[in-house]
């Protein structure tokens, strides 16, 4: 009786650890989703993949610790471990990552703006000489 008790312990603190990992997977996304603003369907399939692949991250760590039993207490802590780590860390980490990230990128793109600037003005003269070239004057 105490290998079962065991074993089922394992699987909630496997259960837990899995739910941090997929909170963080997923404010991974949130992230990307501050940073360039998604469309409806660009969310709707990112959602789509990540709880695709959640769930098939899920039935493996079942598979590992249960021998593929899904046990209901194990499914709830899960979910228990993504909203308490959603709510104590989560919403904190995705807004500090994302204004972090933004300035990096503000900071790298800076420069290169100058001579996207510079290299649209060359294009524009290009274009225009080009089309009074067609035209005949």
């Amino acid at each position: 009786m105490t290998a079962q008790i065991g074993q089922e312990i394992q699987l909630l603190l496997v259960s837990a650890y899995a739910g941090i990992i997929l909170g963080i997977s997923y404010d991974l996304i949130r992230v990307f989703r501050r940073v360039k603003p998604a469309s409806l369907i660009r969310s709707f399939l990112e959602d789509l993949i990540f709880w695709t692949v959640a769930s098939i991250y899920f039935f493996h760590v079942f598979l590992k610790y249960n021998h593929g039993t899904p046990r209901y207490y194990g499914v709830g802590m899960m979910a228990c471990t993504m909203l308490l780590y959603e709510w104590f860390l989560g919403k904190r980490l995705v807004l500090w990552v994302s204004k972090t990230v933004r300035r990096i990128l503000l900071i790298l793109l800076k420069p290169l703006k100058k001579y996207l600037n510079g290299f649209k003005l060359l294009s524009r003269k290009v274009k225009n000489r080009l089309l009074k070239l067609v035209k005949g004057e």
